[in-house]
């Protein structure tokens, strides 16, 4: 079975839409920055860079 690319666009509004009330892990990130050195943050994940977002608001800088 061949992918449908016409279904990309709808997923991807589902995705943001269930990502976007995410938020229990910010918390935890922030736990986590805080005990790390200054410097860079590197974003692995494949997402729409919530977590990057709040590490850069947060005064990190994302790569």
């Amino acid at each position: 079975m061949e992918p449908d690319e016409r279904a990309a666009p709808q997923w991807a509004d589902c995705y943001r839409a269930l990502v976007a009330r995410k938020t229990d892990d910010i918390p935890a990130l922030r736990t986590v920055l805080a005990a790390a050195p200054p410097g860079e943050v590197l974003e692995l994940g494949a997402g729409f860079g919530r977590l990057a977002l709040a590490a850069a608001r947060d005064g990190r800088q994302v790569a």
